[in-house]
């Protein structure tokens, strides 16, 4: 096996491999130390010959989770070479990608982080996606599933969320109401239930749900507290650069609760921003907002592309 060229991203994974580190904690180190999927998938190759595609595929879709669409991950795996060739070829490719990644990637703000003197842009991101939560990848797994329902309200009504998950994976939603993990109903309008176990639990790919209980009118203003309701749950995520909670929500309260979905965007937007900005620096690796239906992507990513500008994270 031959490389041509020795540079910043082969001296780092090399030397996290010589350390001792397993390919998903080699793809961390290079994340941490501000390269692209694209740019450590060959690197990774080369320390780890053996690595299948869909092994691959896995390994980046976790690690750049907010990041990466379709096209980058097929262009990182195309990356991955054997000898001048081609590692993987073109059916194993678009198998892994297929098995990692379900959720569309819509748009990404790469939250810019001090760490080390460098201005790192790969540690903290939000990220917009389209796509059905329920079905998610394992690769694409969450710390928490964030969702919503009218004050308490946890019928499984034909289409809703709620009823959806109940189908895929047998989870009653009223049962783990009732005695949560954490409960800030009377102070952020949610709760945390326990982590998900039980027949079947390996498939779930989300550990712990988090429930939001608003009306539409109402959820906006009160979606800050979901983020104070993390930030209590978890005081002290693990330091950067160590990878911190990947969380999904849905669009909180729009649909038939009839939140306004611009306005429930923009308060996901900032509620997540304000918590990854706090002192110290709150690391969340990703934290993706999934717009279900296909007729909101426009408008959505549009005012998504604004609400980055008005950070000053760029276009």
């Amino acid at each position: 096996m031959t490389m041509t060229r020795i540079g910043p991203v082969a001296e780092r994974t090399r030397a996290l491999k010589a350390g001792g580190a397993t390919l998903l904690e080699t793809a961390q180190g290079c994340r941490a130390s501000s390269f692209t999927a694209q740019q450590c998938a060959p690197e990774l190759y080369y320390v780890f010959p053996t690595t299948t595609a869909d092994q691959m595929g896995a390994v980046l879709v976790e690690v750049w989770a907010c990041e990466l669409s379709k096209e980058g991950l097929t262009t990182a795996l195309q990356s991955c070479m054997s000898d001048g060739q081609p590692a993987y070829t073109a059916e194993q490719i678009s198998a892994a990608v297929a098995a990692s990644m379900s959720l569309k990637y819509l748009d990404v703000a790469h939250v810019p982080t001090e760490y080390g003197g460098v201005n790192n842009t790969e540690l903290r991101m939000i990220g917009l996606s389209q796509g059905d939560l329920v079905g998610i990848t394992a690769a694409e797994h969450a710390r928490f599933l964030l969702f919503s329902c009218l004050p308490g309200d946890y019928s499984p009504s034909s289409g809703s969320l709620i009823a959806a998950i109940q189908n895929a994976y047998g989870i009653n939603i009223a049962q783990l109401a009732q005695d949560p993990a954490a409960d800030y109903r009377s102070t952020h309008h949610c709760w945390i239930s326990k982590e998900l176990s039980g027949a079947g639990s390996e498939s779930i790919p989300y550990e712990q749900l988090l429930c939001f209980e608003s009306t539409g009118s109402q959820a906006p203003a009160n979606i800050p507290g979901v983020f104070a309701a993390i930030k209590e749950y978890i005081p002290t995520p693990p330091p950067l650069p160590n990878t911190g909670p990947t969380i999904i929500s849905g669009m909180l309260s729009t649909g038939g609760a009839g939140a306004d979905k611009s306005a429930v965007l923009t308060a996901l937007f900032n509620g997540c921003w304000n918590l990854m900005k706090t002192a110290p620096e709150y690391n969340i690796t990703c934290f993706r907002i999934d717009v279900f239906p296909t007729a909101w992507e426009q408008p959505l990513t549009q005012l998504f592309d604004q609400l980055k500008k008005d950070h000053g994270l760029g276009s």
